[in-house]
């Protein structure tokens, strides 16, 4: 019977010793190692090769699933910028990630204007508009908050105010009145919706382009909540 592609699989345990730290060379080396055991199918039957590739090459994913999710957990703002800035969706629309600070506190986004990201008109199209600020909020308040929380978009519109002629400029600034307001919200209703916004500025002239929001959906974690639950009702208990 022929080994199917979960059976090459590593036990996690064994390549990944809890708290060892996963970079991407070693996802990389690991994904090599499983392609090349998995690459000759038993009795060099060739046409059978091809017919079961995908499998393969879904079982190399799966493979490399449980890497990628340490890895990225453990990223800093620097790599999570390079990361971006070479992911298919900003790198073919021309948007460009020029910075996240350390403390994942700002985020300066750009999207240039090419001949190949341009409208029927030949402005800015509004699709890129939109996906540059995308991301943005839910990550920052996400690792400014901590593991504790979930962090979800639940909505989003743009506004649309002039057409971008030019190279436009989005930028985000977590600030500690939005924290604030997002754990008390938590802590007195379980869970919280707001809205950030955000205007698309042109990189020349400052004038605003567009304005996007996004409805942040925030909340404690089902373990860190009933933790949460216990503690206040120890603590009300002494009072």
């Amino acid at each position: 019977m022929a080994a199917s592609p979960a059976d090459h699989l590593p036990h996690l345990d064994r390549v990944l010793p809890q708290g060892e730290k996963v970079s991407l060379e070693h996802l990389f080396v690991q994904r090599q190692r499983y392609t090349a055991a998995v690459q000759k199918p038993p009795g060099g039957d060739f046409g059978r090769a091809r017919l079961i590739s995908p499998l393969r090459a879904l079982g190399a994913g799966l493979m490399i699933t449980p890497y990628a999710y340490v890895w990225f957990h453990a990223m800093t703002a620097k790599g999570l910028k390079r990361l971006l800035n070479f992911w298919p969706p900003f790198l073919f629309s021309g948007i460009r990630v020029e910075h996240i600070s350390d403390d994942w506190r700002h985020a300066r986004v750009r999207l240039k204007l090419r001949w190949y990201n341009r409208n029927y008109v030949g402005t800015q199209y509004g699709g890129n508009l939109f996906s540059m600020t995308d991301p943005f909020w839910m990550i920052l308040v996400l690792e400014r908050l901590g593991r504790d929380y979930i962090v979800w978009d639940r909505a989003a519109e743009i506004r649309f105010v002039a057409p971008g002629r030019g190279d436009v400029i989005a930028e985000f600034d977590i600030s500690d009145a939005l924290l604030n307001t997002l754990r008390t919200g938590v802590a007195e209703h379980g869970k919280v919706l707001h809205w950030c916004e955000t205007p698309i500025v042109d990189a020349r002239s400052g004038d605003t382009i567009a304005v996007v929001r996004k409805q942040l959906y925030v909340k404690l974690k089902p373990s860190r909540s009933v933790r949460s639950d216990l503690a206040t009702a120890e603590l009300a208990e002494h009072q």
